[in-house]
């Protein structure tokens, strides 16, 4: 009888252990005291490492504007839908080639207006054509979606619009500081950590985050004097557009890199500052880019007849 009673109670604890066992290991899953978290700074600090060392990337995203464009080139439009994607080469910083895809939609007073343009950006030249063109009578755009290409000259001396201007160049020391720079910013204050999801083919840790006001004015202000005259930025504005919006950043587990960034920014009661969504997805990382010279190209082209305005504040 009494073996019975022994081999009963050490199956009862065999039962229970085995219970508690259960138990622990579902909350161990389930429960976010147990399960092993994230360190989100150091891995938004191996993120930063990760983007001052790009050479090549691939992207693709949507910007949506609600209410007015501050844009000239855009100047009357409102609402405005950009859907670009396209890929970079950033190995030479001073000649970086790009390629993209651009259609921008919006509303004006005289109606709904529709853009698209292939874009190739190379050392001495900019080429693009019209692929699709939508505008309301009387606006002043005059080329049409006739799939010919047109280039603007790479010069310092371009100066009428931004688009076919090179901006100041910078020299090695000064590109070798803003990696650096990169490198070692406090952009980013973690607000929550959600679950890891798969994005554009990579297992990502996914942070919400709002901006680090101090972080990114030192970045900005060190930015500015490591180029001296050759950038125009003003901190302020870009500093109170950045504190007022909310960001989703989604890195990469593998190697830390960026694969999908969203900004939101609705400020319905700031008068200066636009209302935005942006979303932003990377990918191919330090592959090799190719953008090839198109076969048939017209002569040099303005900008400003095109827009039929003034682009020096584009």
């Amino acid at each position: 009888m009494e073996y019975h009673r022994i081999a009963f109670t050490l199956l009862a604890m065999k039962k229970i252990s085995l219970g508690l066992l259960v138990i622990w290991s579902l909350g161990c899953f389930v429960l976010p005291g147990c399960q092993k978290q994230v360190d989100a700074a150091a891995t938004i600090e191996q993120m930063m490492k990760f983007c001052s060392d790009l050479k090549q990337i691939s992207f693709a995203g949507q910007f949506n504007l609600v209410g007015a464009s501050h844009f000239a080139a855009f100047n009357g439009l409102n609402d405005l839908d950009v859907d670009a994607s396209g890929k970079v080469d950033l190995t030479n910083a001073n000649n970086f080639k790009y390629s993209a895809n651009l259609n921008v939609s919006g509303k004006s007073a005289e109606g709904s207006t529709r853009i698209g343009a292939e874009v190739r950006s190379l050392p001495d030249y900019n080429y693009f054509k019209v692929t699709d063109i939508s505008v309301p009578l009387g606006l002043p755009f005059s080329l049409a979606a006739d799939d010919k290409w047109y280039k603007i000259k790479k010069s310092a001396l371009a100066e009428e619009n931004t688009l076919g201007g090179n901006a100041k160049s910078l020299n090695d020391n000064e590109i070798a500081k803003i990696r650096n720079l990169i490198a070692s910013a406090n952009l980013f204050v973690t607000t929550q950590i959600l679950p890891e999801e798969v994005v554009n083919n990579f297992t990502s840790y996914h942070f919400e985050a709002k901006i680090n006001p101090a972080g990114l004015g030192s970045f900005l202000e060190n930015l500015t004097a490591i180029t001296h005259d050759k950038t125009t930025i003003n901190i302020p504005y870009l500093v109170k557009l950045a504190e007022s919006s909310s960001y989703d950043l989604w890195i990469t587990k593998k190697n830390f890199g960026l694969v999908k960034l969203k900004i939101t920014s609705l400020n319905n009661n700031e008068a200066d500052l636009p209302n935005f969504k942006l979303e932003l997805n990377l990918s191919q990382f330090n592959s090799p880019v190719e953008v090839k010279l198109p076969a048939a190209v017209t002569s040099d082209f303005s900008l400003e007849k095109f827009f039929g305005i003034s682009l020096n504040n584009l």
